[in-house]
């Protein structure tokens, strides 16, 4: 028995739908879900988007890449409307994503990294004498970045050269076109299902490709072509499949909060046609071992500092006697216990709360952290810019701040210029959702007060 795609056949078509028979599509759905996460025993159907991802990676990323695509190429199917789309666009991608993008490599580095250095080093000359480890410091490092400039201009070269005949000599086009094909759709098919795509369009139902109408308003039925592609192959061949995509649009992707998932109503529309099942998913999740950043590996392997227990703290005692008010004074035991938590963060991030329980600016920095699951203050200040109305103020006075407390930030320095600014604008009881003790909140409160009176 032939398939084909008609108004019995295809997105549009009606099916009787019942509790039972989604029950039915959910068990046979969760079935196979583990072997489809892991890429296994199921056919998969590249997106045009992940076949031109190719020549906006790395080398490394790349060469990973097709290296499984050739590994599975027995499951691996592309469509001819991928094939179409990836045609389309390869030429371009390679100008613009590979070609100019190294060409642009170089020249971005010392716009980005070297040109910036130099700028702030002749723009605070003068400053700069009574600070000669910075000086020193940064001289070194443009040196460095002078000499990585070469480097990496001498290797953008060479990456060109041996690419000049890419657009006819491509180990890309060489590997995809060892895939499978599928070419399953006549014309009066193709018809057909642009119709049906037109006669959808002014619905509210999702559909495959309804973000394209305006993107792509001349030929917006690609995605819509894709589905049937993959629905009737399913049909014809009685197997679930999966489809790898990068492309985030909400026609493919329902979102909940960050976490993507496919449409019910797609899987519903699929295994009514087909009794099959397609899993729609994220191919960089999916081949997140392969797509990762190859720099990953290098981080975690670097030597890790031992942990640092209570009793390697040399403030663990001076820390519960320290007060907002006197570590505001340039008091020794401030000034100490500043450049303990300049030199290594890490120190701060692992006090055991009970120890640091009457401290002010740690009760409220830790508190924050753990509830936030923030791993570093720079983190934390971008969350409080975007969250707390009263940080934009905090951030636009941070220059002024500076130079009267002697201009580097510690951890307890941030953390009583934000709760002075929390108290001055009335708005303390916001930090209380962060777990703030309510003798802490009464502390910030009288400092903010008496720091106003005092002016």
């Amino acid at each position: 028995m032939s398939i084909k795609i008609d108004s019995s056949f295809s997105f549009n078509a009606i099916h009787p739908r019942s509790i039972n028979s989604r029950k039915l599509l959910f068990n046979k759905y969760n079935s196979s879900l583990s072997d489809a996460i892991n890429l296994k025993n199921i056919p998969i159907f590249l997106d045009t988007n992940l076949l031109l991802y190719a020549y906006k990676i790395s080398t490394k990323s790349k060469d990973k890449l097709l290296k499984y695509f050739t590994t599975h190429k027995k499951s691996i199917y592309c469509t001819k409307q991928v094939q179409e789309e990836f045609l389309n666009n390869r030429e371009n991608v390679l100008s613009q994503d590979f070609l100019t993008a190294l060409k642009k490599l170089p020249d971005n580095f010392t716009s980005e990294i070297i040109t910036p250095i130099i700028s702030f080093l002749n723009k605070n000359k003068d400053i700069l004498h009574d600070y000669e480890f910075l000086q020193t410091g940064l001289k070194k490092i443009k040196e460095e970045s002078q000499d990585l400039h070469k480097v990496l201009k001498n290797e953008v070269n060479n990456i060109l050269k041996s690419n000049s005949n890419i657009k006819f000599e491509d180990e890309v086009l060489d590997i995809y076109s060892q895939l499978n094909s599928v070419n399953n759709l006549d014309d009066d098919e193709i018809d057909f299902l642009k119709k049906q795509f037109d006669s959808l369009k002014e619905s509210s139902l999702i559909f495959p490709g309804k973000k394209d109408i305006k993107q792509k308003s001349e030929d917006p039925y690609g995605d819509f072509l894709i589905f049937h592609e993959m629905m009737k192959f399913a049909s014809i061949e009685k197997t679930d499949i999966i489809f790898l995509t990068l492309d985030f649009k909400k026609d493919w992707f329902d979102y909940e909060g960050q976490e993507r998932k496919p449409y019910i109503h797609y899987l519903e529309i699929f295994f009514q046609n087909t009794e099959q099942i397609i899993y729609i998913l994220d191919a960089k999740r999916a081949l997140s071992e392969i797509l990762k950043d190859p720099l990953e590996d290098t981080t975690q392997n670097l030597e890790k500092k031992p942990p640092i227990t209570p009793r390697q703290n040399p403030f663990s005692r001076t820390l519960n006697k320290v007060t907002l008010r006197n570590l505001s004074e340039k008091t020794t035991v401030g000034k100490e216990i500043t450049k303990y938590y300049e030199d290594d963060l890490d120190h701060f991030s692992i006090l055991p709360f009970d120890e640091i329980e009457d401290s002010i600016y740690l009760d409220g920095l830790l508190y924050i952290c753990n509830k936030l699951n923030l791993k570093s203050i720079p983190s934390l200040v971008r969350y409080l810019r975007l969250k707390l109305d009263f940080a934009e103020p905090f951030f636009l006075n941070l220059k002024t701040i500076s130079m009267s407390t002697s201009g580097s930030w510690s951890a307890p320095k941030l953390f009583f210029v934000l709760i002075f600014f929390a108290g001055i604008s009335n708005q303390v009881d916001e930090l209380a959702s962060f777990g703030f003790h309510e003798e802490t909140l009464s502390n910030i409160k009288d400092a903010a007060l008496k720091a106003i009176e005092e002016g």
